[in-house]
């Protein structure tokens, strides 16, 4: 699902940058895309102070600035400043889900200080709490911090919001449609995003009919270019899962003009390889930040191409996936999930092992329950 801050009401509860970047995170995270990246290979320590070591993805500068700014903002008025820290965390959680880099969920974590074990936390802080943990695949955690700030606050429809993505991540249906539902009632007549949401849940359900009556009641309205992202790939993925790939061709196309991240040329480019368009495929994730998805799918299109490159990659994959089943295996935070479905899809994809494919996807299955 996708992007907006529907935080209304008790808006003056959640710092706004914190709800947005909250908002974001989970409905993002809900379109049908791959996890955070690991932590990467070992340190390299640079010949020299000119020695370029990675090139960071666009905005990432940007965003290493306002954090600076923020952490600057925090210290001048002590640590427990809550605001600063809230909106540090949520500006480094925005950052993990715009480059897949699992270090930025890392920082959103530590940014929240001594607030991230406190049983009393404010509510601004539970809810990037339970978006921090959605990110990290701690689907259960995640619900155990928003049934509390619910039972709270009944009213607060940014947590809402986050509770219907993690619902539906795990597919429960019956109970995302009825956040969703709370989210229509505590917003304004004839907002759009309840319902989109309502209108792929009725989509997960295999009710076209629902769906198409749901979205009948759009029509044209001005909405933020964000808000637009999201829905057009929302719309993308209904009209994918109906059969109408070239609806949903146009519909991901004008996603990517928005602030859809990732995510959209990410399920674009998985319609692209289905439809035997690996050149296509290839060319439109050539940009896009090296997350476990997009790296599995650059795997694919490379060896149905027999481009040059394909074996090194799969052989990075191959190490960079068994590096995350020891560090799951260790019992290290998000990562017994984490990878699973990537794992799935390289392990059927590339390296023809419909066996270890299926363990992997039943595993994935024990814990997200979306398309993949």
């Amino acid at each position: 699902m996708g992007t907006r801050d529907h935080g209304t009401g008790r808006g003056a509860v959640l710092a706004a940058s914190a709800a947005a970047a909250v908002v974001a995170a989970a409905w993002l995270a809900a379109a049908p895309v791959g996890p955070a990246r690991d932590d990467g290979p070992p340190a390299v320590v640079p010949a020299s102070g000119d020695e370029v070591l990675e090139r960071l993805p666009a905005g990432a500068s940007r965003a290493a600035a306002q954090a600076r700014a923020l952490r600057a903002g925090a210290s001048a008025g002590a640590r427990q400043e809550l605001e600063a820290a809230v909106a540090l965390a949520a500006l480094h959680l925005r950052q993990a889900r715009a480059d897949g880099d699992a270090r930025e969920a890392g920082r959103a974590q530590a940014a929240l200080g001594a607030w991230w074990d406190r049983a009393d936390a404010p509510p601004e802080v539970v809810l990037m709490r339970a978006a921090i943990r959605q990110h990290q695949h701690a689907f259960d955690a995640s619900l155990r911090e928003l049934d509390a700030l619910t039972d709270r606050l009944p009213d607060e429809r940014g947590a809402w919001w986050l509770k219907a993505a993690v619902l539906q991540t795990t597919g429960r249906l019956a109970q995302a449609r009825a956040a969703c539902e709370r989210v229509a009632a505590l917003g304004e007549p004839g907002d759009a995003a309840p319902l989109v949401c309502l209108a792929e849940l009725a989509s997960l359900r295999g009710d076209a009919a629902e769906a198409s009556a749901l979205l009948a009641r759009l029509g044209p309205r001005p909405m933020p270019a964000a808000e637009l992202a999201w829905i057009r790939l929302v719309l993308a993925q209904i009209a994918e899962r109906a059969g109408r790939d070239d609806e949903a061709e146009r519909l991901y196309r004008l996603a990517h003009r928005g602030a859809a991240g990732p995510y959209s040329r990410v399920a674009h480019a998985d319609l692209l390889l289905a439809r035997d368009r690996p050149a296509d495929a290839l060319a439109l994730l050539a940009d896009a930040p090296d997350t476990d998805a997009v790296l599995v799918l650059r795997a694919i299109a490379t060896g149905r191409l027999g481009d040059p490159s394909a074996a090194a990659l799969a052989d990075a994959l191959r190490s960079r996936f068994e590096a995350a089943r020891e560090r799951a295996a260790e019992g290290a935070s998000g990562e017994t999930t984490g990878h699973l479905r990537e794992a799935a899809r390289f392990a059927l994809d590339v390296e023809r092992d419909a066996g270890a494919a299926l363990e992997r996807a039943r595993d994935n299955w024990a814990v997200q329950k979306e398309p993949a």
